[in-house]
């Protein structure tokens, strides 16, 4: 698994959010139900990207949560970053420090065009266009629907 599951959720919870019409706000259980994302885990990584300031929360009986800017503005990257420990993806997939050199990994060769590539998705994928392929296909990668 590539993401962990902060930031598979953070990402779930986000595309759900820009596919709401714009003002108006979506409940914790209401993502934690159409994503099946527990709703603790949920509240917690929804704090996160409120923290740092992607979503916005609102209480009370109309309360809930709404993107806090333009989702064609947020890369998969920025979801990413916040939420991963190690966000980089510098360690090698064998295990050993960092990814360096093909001298101390016999799949180096092999895994940096795997990188370049990921990195590559994640920075230029927006939240808006997995909304918009979410429309299409009624189901976000991940979310077992």
């Amino acid at each position: 698994m590539i993401f962990s599951k902060a930031t598979m959720y953070g990402i779930r919870a986000l595309t759900r959010l820009a596919t709401q019409p714009v003002g108006s706000t979506c409940g914790l259980r209401e993502i934690a139900t159409a994503e099946q994302i527990p709703p603790d885990y949920l509240r917690k990584v929804l704090g996160e990207l409120r923290r740092h300031h992607l979503i916005r929360a609102a209480r009370g009986i109309h309360g809930g949560y709404t993107l806090a800017g333009d989702p064609h503005n947020v890369t998969l990257w920025d979801v990413f970053r916040l939420l991963e420990p190690e966000p980089e993806l510098e360690t090698c997939i064998l295990g050993h420090d960092h990814c360096e050199s093909q001298a101390d990994c016999p799949l180096y060769e092999d895994w940096q065009p795997v990188r370049d590539q990921l990195m590559a998705l994640l920075k230029n994928k927006t939240i808006s266009q997995l909304a918009e392929n979410s429309h299409h296909s009624r189901s976000i990668p991940g979310n077992g629907t």
